[in-house]
């Protein structure tokens, strides 16, 4: 358990690659956040754009700041949080931002819960200009049948947890760039972690833009198919009956979501030619 004083300092680490165009939005939220035990780390990757101009214009407010080639995001995420000296923490992509109050209230909740290890608040996606959109994701419990058959994973931004749990369960998997975090936070529920969620409070802002990594969801969901298998061998069962159980489980989401001509046609990008591939390998003798 950590005492109120302690829990006052919160460390935020933001990972950065080429994305000068969004960087100052990123940094502005987290420092008009007017915090006095904020220590901010930005790890880039050794960008070649404005990247280096605008952490410099705000170097008197960043704890430490690197900037050289690395192994992709989680590897940036995992040197931030090697320096980070708070007893909280959290990261915070280069394009996404915080609300005013978000640190403040995160350490109250905290203070409040000294229990609670994780705190999850909701995320709402605004568009590549800083607008907002109608999508806010809210999650009301840590959902595995979700996560195993719909891909689900928590709103990354938006969760803050104690500094222990990685001491105690590992930093982000540097193998992965899609599924990180749905790693991590499996890690954190298998051994027990307190998770609180809290839907009705937006904590950040997603950008959601042609650019975003995520978009990828080949690849993302190829990923997570990996890791879903490492987490749930025993749900999965080695059987072919679960992996199509999966599949029609999530064509009936996207027929309630876009209609008839998506359930016969699958996921967009082949992801379910990805998965059933991977599957086989897995699942052959």
């Amino acid at each position: 358990m950590i005492n109120n004083y302690e829990a006052k300092k919160i460390s935020i680490i933001t990972p950065s690659y080429q994305q000068g165009h969004f960087l100052e939005d990123t940094i502005k939220s987290v420092l008009n956040q007017h915090y006095p035990h904020l220590e901010y780390i930005i790890i880039d990757g050794g960008s070649l754009d404005q990247t280096l101009d605008i952490i410099k214009k705000y170097e008197s407010g960043i704890s430490y700041w690197a900037s050289e080639q690395d192994k992709g995001q989680s590897h940036a995420i995992n040197k931030g949080w090697r320096k980070s000296t708070g007893q909280i923490i959290a990261w915070l992509n280069s394009d996404d931002l915080y609300l005013n109050d978000t640190l403040k209230f995160v350490i109250d909740y905290f203070n409040k819960y000294p229990k609670c290890d994780v705190v999850v608040g909701a995320c709402q996606r605004i568009d590549e200009n800083g607008k907002k959109l109608d999508s806010i994701k809210r999650i009301k419990e840590f959902d595995l049948n979700s996560i195993i058959y719909n891909y689900n994973s928590l709103p990354q931004p938006s969760v803050f947890f104690k500094k222990s749990l990685i001491e105690n369960y590992g930093l982000l998997n540097n193998n992965l760039h899609y599924s990180m975090d749905t790693e991590l936070f499996l890690r954190f529920w298998f051994n027990d972690a307190e998770i609180h969620f809290i839907p009705n409070k937006i904590l950040s802002y997603e950008r959601w833009h042609p650019m975003q990594k995520s978009r990828n969801l080949f690849l993302s969901r190829k990923e997570k198919a990996c890791v879903m298998h490492k987490y749930f061998e025993q749900n999965l069962g080695g059987s072919w009956t679960n992996l199509f159980k999966m599949i029609l489980y999530n064509r009936k989401l996207s027929l309630n979501r876009n209609g008839i001509l998506r359930f016969f046609h699958g996921f967009p990008n082949g992801q379910e030619k990805s998965m059933i591939n991977y599957f086989s390998k897995i699942l052959s003798p």
